[in-house]
């Protein structure tokens, strides 16, 4: 799941409340469908239309939202750290 923002996500805080709901769609569509995945993938796109992606592997399938968010998070905690700009407009 992946959602543009009207207006840019400015704090790690904001980006981070995104993220939960994005997670929570995830996880409710995979237990809804019996399905399960291994592979986490974050979509950052910052003014003016630049997207970088992140992704880590755990170490058994979940459809669990709390799993999905936190290395959802690591990624993302990771990239803002990292990030010049410090901005989001899609995650």
């Amino acid at each position: 799941a992946e959602r543009t923002f009207d207006a840019d996500l400015r704090t790690l805080e904001d980006a981070r409340v995104r993220l939960m709901r994005l997670a929570e769609r995830v996880g409710e569509r995979a237990r809804a469908t019996g399905v399960a995945g291994r592979t986490v993938t974050v979509k950052l796109r910052v003014p003016p239309f630049e997207t970088s992606t992140r992704q880590a592997t755990l170490p058994e399938p979940t459809a669990a939202t709390a799993e999905i968010y936190a290395a959802g998070n690591r990624l993302l905690s990771r990239w803002w750290r990292e990030a010049p700009a410090r901005r989001l407009r899609l995650l």
